[in-house]
């Protein structure tokens, strides 16, 4: 049901514009090159993007090198990884440690919830949540993201916020929607967690990102496989990897969630084909039209599929390889620029998002270490879920931050924007009499 609230959204953002790219940052100039640079555009496409791990492996292994990546939703997790240094290798193992049922529960685990929000779990099981503050209304995404927020804060381990995204390894870029503007906007700096987790705001599922004065969601909505974008980066090469869903036959056509889909897929074509066409010089298509969005569990099959269509394209590729001296030179120059894993122990602890007095109470629990060992990053991430699992907020996630010499973490809290208070609803079925009886619990925070 949520690609219905996709479809939504796309018919009030329907209008095509183009993205208005930010200048290459100063302080790192684009270094003296040879040979023509290369940019990888990743797409989104939910479970299917999972292909760009198999594209990347197969990139490497035929010493095909990355200058530049720019990535939309799923693309922009897979690029974010990869552009923090890390080799096609350890992207996989990070997408390998990835517990999906975790991810996506859609809220805190049920151990490490309050006591009051356990016994409205085991009294309203549905967990379907209302926002009583200015008139009845349900949450703006289905899923607060607090776990997709965790894991995105680490990913974007040892990089400290703000960070220019031109001096990570590999320059890089996360394409967002502004839901306000109706654009599609290339995020270049701040903070890398926050710009990943607007990428992938998929409307209906995950609440939009207020980044700055800019209200974000994913940025399939506008600009699906972002070729445009690792074009205007510098790229003298662009290499586009779409993994879009396909247009459906009539025959498939037969329930409401198909035809929203469908609908989501035609509007989203016609931008996708004149990018692609325009500015992509190579795309790799994986053969991953049977993949259903949620199969997320597959990641052997998908990544498989990724790698198989990157070796389709090898012939188009081979020009770009690199010869094993320059090879070792290009990655050697990659980890240069990647910074070290950092100490585990934070020196301080500041919270943003909330009102001074809210945002002291939080910094201080989160903030208490245990005797006088110094808090470390597990030990805040265990914090954050605890205070996730008062049911106040809806997601808690950080960046580490420098000050005077030392390196801390700022936490940034996102309230729940239609509550509190909130109201819990239940339906229960009697079979005496046909009973039909609705129960309703209001809890404020």
């Amino acid at each position: 049901m949520f690609r219905i609230a996709i479809a939504l959204c796309l018919s009030l953002c329907a209008p095509s514009v183009g993205v208005a790219q930010p200048a290459r940052a100063a302080s790192t100039p684009a270094p003296v090159q040879t040979r023509p640079r290369s940019g990888l555009a990743l797409g989104g496409g939910s479970a299917r993007g999972l292909a760009h791990v198999g594209v990347l492996e197969w990139l490497e292994e035929h010493r095909i090198p990355v200058d530049f990546i720019a990535g939309t939703s799923i693309g922009g997790l897979v690029g974010g990884g990869y552009a923090t240094g890390r080799s096609a290798a350890e992207v996989r193992a990070l997408i390998e440690t990835i517990d999906w049922d975790a991810m996506f529960r859609g809220e805190v685990a049920y151990r490490l919830k309050a006591f009051r929000r356990k016994e409205d779990r085991r009294e309203f099981p549905v967990g379907l949540e209302f926002g009583v503050r200015d008139g009845l209304r349900l949450a703006p995404g289905l899923d607060p993201g607090h776990e997709v927020g965790l894991f995105l804060s680490r990913l974007a381990l040892p990089y400290t916020a703000p960070l220019s995204f031109d001096d990570l390894p590999i320059p890089f870029r996360a394409v967002a929607t502004d839901l306000e503007a109706a654009v599609p906007v290339a995020l270049d700096r701040g903070s890398l967690a926050g710009a990943l987790r607007a990428t992938m705001a998929i409307p209906g599922i995950f609440a939009p990102i207020a980044l700055g004065d800019r209200f974000l969601a994913d940025g399939v909505l506008l600009n699906n496989v972002p070729a445009d974008v690792a074009r205007a980066m510098g790229a003298d090469i662009v290499i586009a990897v779409d993994v879009g869903e396909p247009l459906g036959r009539r025959e498939a056509l037969t329930s409401l969630v198909a035809v929203a889909n469908q609908a989501i897929a035609v509007m989203m074509a016609p931008r996708t084909l004149a990018v692609l066409d325009q500015y992509a010089d190579h795309v790799i298509a994986p053969a991953v039209e049977q993949v259903p969005s949620d199969a997320w569990r597959d990641f052997d099959h998908i990544r498989q599929q990724g790698y198989d269509g990157a070796a389709a394209a090898s012939t188009a590729l081979a020009d770009l390889a690199l010869s094993p001296e320059d090879w070792a030179r290009h990655l050697a120059a990659r980890d240069r620029r990647r910074l070290a894993t950092p100490v585990d122990g934070l020196a301080f602890v500041r919270v943003e998002g909330v009102d001074a007095e809210v945002a002291a109470d939080v910094a201080r629990y989160l903030s208490t270490a245990d005797g006088d060992a110094p808090l470390t990053l597990a030990s805040l991430e265990d914090r954050l879920t605890t205070v996730a699992g008062s049911g106040r907020y809806g997601s808690l996630g950080y960046d580490l931050v420098e000050s005077d010499g030392q390196t801390g973490a700022s936490v940034v809290v996102r309230e729940k924007p239609h509550g509190p208070p909130f109201l819990n609803v239940a339906l229960a079925l009697e079979n005496r009499g046909h009973c039909v009886s609705v129960r309703h619990a209001p809890h404020r925070l």
